[in-house]
């Protein structure tokens, strides 16, 4: 049967809702949960279990710490340096020998806990090494008390002849542990990773990662108990915006374990002794540079949106990257795609107004014919054939959009790069939903409204009533589109809103354009 224009248009604004809707559903906040606090008996006495203990018991390989033993725990204050500047402000303790601050100084904490303090990835200590009863390893270290990394940099801890070293060099997130005589399990603590952000949802917030054959991820909440992942290239415990990532130096892939986060971030760790500490952003260029397929862990979608959305986010960050402001980047791409569609959108626009010339045709076959679609759809071919129009070219343009929206969708909602990065006036963060007017609506589900939503809305109002002859037919579902439309993106970032704003104020214009021109061509 043959499709009216009105049905042409419902049809794509239908697909387009299918996506927002699927997308909302899958990655977007659905409410916030309290975080629970890790529990802090739990980092002073857990051991990591190696894949024998459970089934007979070894000898402890270092000297247990008696309850009486004089032992003073000392810290190593750490500036790692890039180019002139801070990059993490760290200490390291020899109580146990691990990570207990890895500050980094260019990101801010946005959880509205202190105000102007930065991500501190060290919540609860890491990296520590301990003996089979459970004690830290007492270690010593003839380091200064501050260093300041400028060059390659080694702080060695050790106990009898027990050794961890730590590798440090300038302009890195990422840094060397080696151990020897040690317990030969490297492991990151649970909660290590901190709640960075304001209103997280802790059921999608943490998670655990790791690469056998694939990149693997498993939310914080799914993981039941202490358990092998199998040989790994890495594992790593990771929230929305940053991780921290155990590479073994080996080339052979190693045993890899996770366990729960009791509420916070997940316990990894790897069955070796020598590996490359990653402590950062989960940032698609710095992580990439890591190499081992980390890079894998911005979520970036689903094979073929992943593709897309990498080409995009490249674009944004590369080739753009002369402009300051991450807003005017995302409508310089709004700009970019709005040309490279231009071929299509003519070819879309052409396409309707010759099915909007048939319409008298077409309502006269379907008189005709009403009781034998057989011979109503040969007659709607042989005129489509005659007048070369095609029922489904207006809704091309939409249709092709659909994967692009989608990859806009993973790249500007999951990029650390937006992450508080401002654009102008009361839109501080293209990461999050753009409030110009804030109250909490338990039922909508919303925070707020936000002028770019209800200018989006509103333009597909007029976008709607521009490409139909006539809504009377369809009036409810031409206002009921635009106000789902709406009420979708009030919940979407603010980079998202702010590209598919402007990809359809260019849009309509373009349009404007192409009908104007289109007259002129038929009055010569």
């Amino acid at each position: 049967m043959a499709m009216s224009d009105q049905s042409r248009m419902l049809l794509a604004a239908t697909l387009m809702m299918a996506v927002l809707a699927l997308s909302w559903f899958l990655a977007s906040p659905r409410g916030s949960d309290p975080a629970r606090e890790p529990e802090a008996a739990r980092q002073e006495t857990a051991v990591v279990q190696q894949p024998d203990q459970a089934s007979e018991p070894q000898d402890d390989p270092l000297p247990s710490v008696l309850p009486d033993s004089v032992v003073s725990p000392r810290a190593i204050v750490l500036r790692i340096m890039d180019e002139g500047a801070v990059l993490v402000e760290a200490e390291l303790s020899t109580d146990g020998g691990c990570v207990t601050k890895w500050s980094l100084t260019g990101f801010p904490d946005l959880s509205g806990a202190v105000d102007g303090s930065r991500v501190n990835l060290a919540a609860n200590p890491w990296l520590i090494a301990m003996t089979s009863t459970g004690n830290r390893v007492p270690f010593s270290c003839e380091s200064p008390d501050t260093v300041t990394v400028t060059s390659r940099t080694e702080i060695v801890f050790t106990h009898g002849a027990a050794r961890r070293v730590f590798t440090f060099n300038p302009g890195t997130y990422a840094f060397d542990v080696s151990d020897e005589g040690l317990s030969g399990v490297i492991t990151v603590q649970a909660g290590a990773i901190p709640v960075t952000e304001q209103d997280a949802d802790m059921r999608q917030y943490f998670s655990a990662c790791w690469y056998t054959n694939k990149m693997t991820r498993k939310k914080s909440p799914s993981i039941e108990g202490f358990d092998g992942v199998g040989n790994s290239r890495w594992v790593a415990a990771a929230s929305r915006y940053f991780c921290i990532v155990l590479l073994p130096h080996s080339r052979e892939r190693v045993s890899g374990f996770v366990a729960p986060g009791e509420g916070g971030s997940p316990e990894v760790s790897l069955e070796t002794e020598s590996v490359t500490v990653y402590a950062g952003p989960v940032g698609y260029t710095v992580l990439s540079a890591l190499g081992s397929d980390t890079g894998k862990m911005v979520d970036f979608g689903f094979p073929v949106i992943r593709q897309l959305a990498q080409l995009i986010f490249l674009y944004l960050e590369r080739v753009l990257s002369f402009i300051g402001n991450w807003g005017l980047r995302i409508m310089v791409l709004a700009v970019t795609l709005q040309i490279l569609m231009m071929p299509l959108t003519r070819k879309s626009y052409v396409a309707m107004q010759k099915m909007q010339k048939l319409s008298p045709a077409i309502k006269e076959i379907q008189k005709k014919f009403a009781s034998d679609p057989q011979k109503q759809q040969i007659a709607m071919q042989k005129l489509y054939k005659e007048s070369g129009a095609n029922p489904l070219g207006g809704c091309l343009p939409m249709i092709l959009q659909m994967p692009v929206f989608f990859a806009m969708y993973r790249v500007l909602g999951n990029a650390v790069e937006l992450r508080g990065a401002p654009f102008a006036l009361w839109v501080t963060d293209l990461s999050r939903p753009e409030i110009l007017i804030p109250f909490q609506s338990p039922i909508l589900g919303l925070q707020g409204i936000g002028i770019m939503a209800l200018v989006t809305a509103a333009f597909m109002l007029i976008q709607q009533k521009m490409n139909s002859a006539s809504m009377q037919q369809q009036k409810g579902m031409m206002y009921l589109m635009p106000v789902m439309m709406g009420y979708f993106f009030m919940k979407f970032a603010a980079g998202l809103n702010l590209y598919w704003m402007v990809y359809n104020i260019l849009s309509m214009v373009n349009q404007e354009l192409i009908k104007r021109k289109m007259q002129a061509e038929e009055s010569v």
